[in-house]
């Protein structure tokens, strides 16, 4: 009952606690992601070097270490060439798209501003309507830039350091979490046995 109280009563500074933890450990939970993921493809590797040192070697200690140091590179080289084939693919289209944006934008917003002064030469009550339009949406363009510009550059100036952090943050995260797997998927076996442990610990098996 006391911990339930805790809880309900405490839940944001859990729940705050919870997300710093969540921050601390981003990079060994990455880490520890990219090795359940990789490990598959470092057992393949890892069979196919054993087999081809075995006949050359003697030493079955150190067969499975240097099978096991090469696997896990080719692992991580086969992780880093497939993110490095998807941002090869979504980059280009990225740049092309914003490329086309910019020089196709301006040349579509004088086209429209052409057609309105065009329209807004007319006596009809449509012509009148546009002619206010463009009145007012000038006045208001004035106003912005004068007043309200300012703050919404340092603003969008603070959006875009914050961005850039964040970025940063990821890539260092990322780093870490390829050192992390590979010492996870070098110790995999020690990693394994003391999880089991654990496991019997908390939920020790039943007799009979």
């Amino acid at each position: 009952c006391i911990i339930i109280f805790f809880l309900l009563f405490r839940f944001g500074e859990l729940a705050d606690g919870v997300r710093a933890l969540g921050k601390i450990l981003q990079a060994i939970l990455i880490g520890a992601v990219l090795a359940y993921v990789l490990n598959p493809v470092m057992m393949f590797f890892e069979r196919r070097l054993q087999k081809a040192f075995r006949k050359r070697m003697r030493d079955e200690k150190r067969i499975r270490k240097l099978s096991r140091s090469i696997a896990i590179a080719g692992a991580e080289l086969v992780f880093l060439g497939v993110i490095v084939a998807l941002l090869s693919m979504i980059i280009p289209q990225l740049i092309i798209s914003v490329e086309q944006l910019v020089v196709t934008l301006p040349e579509q917003i004088q086209g429209l501003m052409d057609r309105m002064q065009a329209f807004s030469r007319g006596n009809s009550p449509q012509a009148e309507l546009v002619r206010q339009l463009i009145t007012n949406g000038t006045s208001y363009l004035e106003n912005w830039i004068r007043n309200d510009f300012l703050s919404q550059a340092q603003e969008l100036m603070s959006y875009i350091t914050s961005g850039v952090v964040g970025v940063v943050k990821t890539i260092f995260n990322i780093i870490v979490g390829i050192i992390v797997s590979v010492y996870i998927l070098m110790k995999k076996e020690t990693f394994i046995s003391q999880l089991k442990k654990l496991v019997y610990t908390i939920f020790p098996p039943r007799a009979g």
